[in-house]
């Protein structure tokens, strides 16, 4: 059997050793298998909001394609006149431009079609400028160009003019972003600068397009202040639930990403595909832009999850451009992300090897820990003979409380002989409680040449010795209260008003009250005070210093007035 406990605590100290090694090697897992982005407070904030509303995504598509049925709805009404039926198309197209390209260009040509019919020009004309701008956006830019060839500037009214402006900067702007020929980027870039200048000749400086092209233009000179001032004023008034809204913090989000400003480029992208998530749009770059930057901060998981919500984007939308731009992150972030899996799979092996190995370790000590039990209820029968021991003492004790009551009833009969017999009576008390501890004290010195630890634990118990000084308390108190009935609210009548002692329901005295009920018995010296409450000098000198604290008389005179409450009373 002894053997075997030795055994059993070998395998304890194991156990320990092998957890410590656990905690070390989950703090390892935890930090390098679950990334952990250094991000500010909002933007977490934001980032946890984006990934709960990524789980609602088809929620927000559906309301996208309610409200296009709906129009659909509309536009096969019989009644309808050509105009009003060119008008229900173009909200069909405006729905479908930041979400489906195809469906987009369908409603177009319907209302080029339309035009042509009530050989309305200059609907032909917005119809077709807007799709010049829909196809250079989606990469067809040979298209686009062809379309706007189609149209003579002589034929615009001031504000298709101004459209038609906006649509060949765009396209040709495109075109020199794109070309890989260095001459034909810088041709492009002329022309498109050309009907830049143009618009700017003819657009008011308060509207959103003019801010929006003198923002870009301080971008592309890095004056990042003066971009940041001008995307201020064009978020002013914006609804956060509006396309515009997603447009322009997707802007701000460059110029963070040009100043080198991570946490402000990332916080604004997190607003803008926050937008763009809840209004159902598809054609977005602040989602694959993000992911990027996920996989930068090392959240591979967060980064494959988002690159795939764009990968899913581009398959509705539909645009070849889209691919091409987000090809090669998603690459880059797959190959990681299953590069990762593979490393938090062999650990996560390695764990559960680790568990296994300690699970059987386990086991071992269980049997030990049993075997020892049934050491222990031998031991526990031996203890039951100390148990009628401690019985008889008790036996002992209470008679002695007996004989303490009966001492109080004498105590009425002379005034004379109150302290004398109260001092006799706390001295008798303290007396035995002390022989209780000193037969606590033996029945552990025997129990431990015995060899019988889970004995001396139980030996070292002061429940009985604290029940005892309970009682004695309570008896101390009866007694005094007989003698001075009137302690506690003559003993009040000296301390301020906000400081007198308030007493719970059933107590007596509490312990700053008997402190004093025996200094008015004449017993103020702290170490016999001590001795006979059974606390220690300093705590019995602590609790007189804070009553006097409180007192509305002198510090000096309190005590001897203590001293003169109360009349005996028979």
């Amino acid at each position: 059997m002894i053997i075997f406990s030795k055994f059993a605590e070998e395998i304890f100290v194991k156990i320990q050793w092998m957890m410590r090694n656990l905690i070390v090697f989950l703090v390892f897992f935890s930090v390098f298998v679950i990334p952990v982005s250094a991000l500010d407070k909002e933007t977490d904030s934001l980032m946890h909001v984006y990934d709960k509303l990524l789980s609602k995504y088809e929620i927000y598509i559906a309301e996208r394609h309610d409200r296009i049925d709906n129009l659909k709805f509309e536009a096969g009404k019989q009644f309808l006149t050509p105009q009003q039926l060119y008008s229900v198309n173009q909200q069909i197209y405006k729905e479908y431009r930041p979400y489906i390209s195809d469906s987009a260009i369908v409603y177009l040509k319907k209302n080029i079609a339309l035009a042509e019919d009530i050989n309305n020009v200059d609907l032909q004309i917005e119809s077709k400028i807007q799709l010049a701008y829909l196809l250079a956006s989606i990469g067809l830019y040979k298209e686009s160009v062809d379309l706007l060839d189609e149209i003579s500037e002589a034929d615009l009214t001031a504000n298709l003019l101004l459209a038609y402006y906006s649509c060949m900067e765009h396209t040709y702007g495109e075109l020199s972003f794109y070309s890989k020929d260095p001459e034909l980027s810088i041709t492009y870039r002329e022309i498109a600068d050309k009907y830049k200048n143009l618009q700017l000749n003819i657009l008011p400086q308060d509207g959103d397009l003019y801010l929006s092209i003198k923002e870009s233009d301080f971008l592309s000179i890095r004056d990042f202040k003066v971009a940041l001032e001008l995307n201020d004023k064009r978020l002013e008034g914006v609804p956060e639930n509006s396309h515009e809204y997603a447009v322009i913090t997707f802007l701000r989000s460059l110029i963070y990403k040009e100043s080198g400003d991570i946490k402000s480029r990332q916080k604004w992208l997190f607003k803008s595909a926050i937008a763009d998530l809840k209004l159902g749009i598809t054609d977005n770059a602040s989602s694959w832009e993000l992911a990027g930057i996920m996989f930068e901060l090392g959240d591979v998981n967060r980064a494959h999850q988002y690159i795939n919500y764009s990968v899913n984007n581009a398959n509705i939308f539909n645009a070849r451009l889209r691919y091409t731009q987000i090809a090669e992150v998603q690459a880059i972030i797959n190959n990681a992300y299953q590069l990762n899996k593979a490393q938090q799979e062999k650990k996560l092996r390695t764990l559960l090897r680790f568990i296994s190995l300690l699970s059987l370790l386990l086991l071992l000590s269980g049997v030990g820990i049993l075997l020892q039990n049934r050491k222990i209820s031998k031991v526990n029968k031996q203890t039951v003979k100390i148990n009628d021991q401690l019985n008889h003492l008790n036996w002992e004790l209470r008679s002695l409380n007996d004989k303490i009551k009966n001492t109080n009833a004498e105590l009425l009969e002379s005034n004379q002989v109150k302290e004398e017999y109260i001092g006799h009576f706390l001295s008798l008390c303290s007396f035995y409680i002390d022989k209780m501890d000193s037969y606590r004290k033996n029945v552990r010195k025997k129990l431990s040449v015995g060899r019988l630890n889970e004995v001396i634990d139980d030996a070292k118990s002061t429940d009985f010795i604290e029940n005892e000084l309970k009682e004695f308390y309570d008896n101390f108190d009866r007694s005094f209260l007989r003698l001075y009935p009137d302690f506690v609210s003559e003993f009040n009548e000296l301390l301020m008003d906000d400081e007198k002692i308030m007493l719970k329901k059933d107590e007596l005295l509490n312990t700053e009250l008997r402190i004093f009920a025996l200094i008015r018995l004449g017993i103020d010296n702290s170490a016999k005070i001590a001795e006979l409450l059974h606390y220690s000098s300093n705590t019995i000198y602590n609790y007189r210093a804070k009553i006097k604290n409180k007192a509305k008389v002198s510090r000096n005179d309190f005590e001897t007035m203590v001293k003169k409450i109360g009349t005996f009373t028979k």
